[in-house]
C-alpha cells in the first residue's frame, strides 16, 4: 500500500471513530476536546500572515492570508475547523499525538499538513515539538 493510500485509509477509519466518539461524549467533554485541539493545532503549525488582532489568544482569524484565487481569507477557514474537529475527536478517543500509536500519529500529521497546505508557512509549516532542542 502506498503511503498516501495508507494515510487515506487511516483518516477514513479515524473519521468514523471520531464521529462515534463525538456522538457519545457530553457537551462538556466535546468543548474541552475542541479547546485542547485548537491549542494543539496552534502550537503545531506556523501560519501565514498575522493575527487579525495582536491581542487574540488563538491563531485565527488572520490577515495577510489569501486563497488560491487571491482572495483574502476571512474568519477561521473551514480547513482549520476540519483539522480542529479531527484533533478534538482524536482526543475524545483518548489519543494525544506523540503518546500512542506512532504510525497513526504520523498519518494524522501527514493528513493535517495536506489539509492545511496554503495556510501554513511554506518554508517551515510546523513548529518544533515543545521541548525540542535546536
Amino acid at each position: 500500500m502506498t503511503d498516501l493510500k495508507r494515510v487515506e485509509t487511516t483518516i477514513t477509519k479515524l473519521r468514523e471513530d471520531v464521529a462515534r466518539a463525538h456522538g457519545r461524549a457530553t457537551e462538556s467533554d466535546v468543548n474541552a476536546a475542541l479547546q485542547f485541539a485548537s491549542e494543539q493545532i496552534d502550537a503545531m503549525f506556523r501560519w501565514r500572515g498575522e493575527k487579525a488582532d495582536p491581542n487574540q489568544t488563538m491563531g485565527w482569524p488572520r490577515k495577510g492570508v489569501f486563497d488560491d484565487q487571491g482572495n483574502p481569507v476571512s474568519g477561521v477557514p473551514e480547513r482549520v475547523q476540519d483539522a480542529t474537529y479531527l484533533m478534538a475527536g482524536y482526543r475524545l478517543l483518548g489519543n494525544i499525538l506523540g503518546r500512542g500509536d506512532a504510525e497513526r500519529d504520523r498519518d494524522v500529521i501527514i493528513y493535517l499538513l495536506m489539509l492545511l497546505n496554503g495556510l501554513t508557512d511554506p518554508r517551515e509549516p510546523m513548529n518544533p515539538p515543545s521541548g525540542a532542542r535546536h
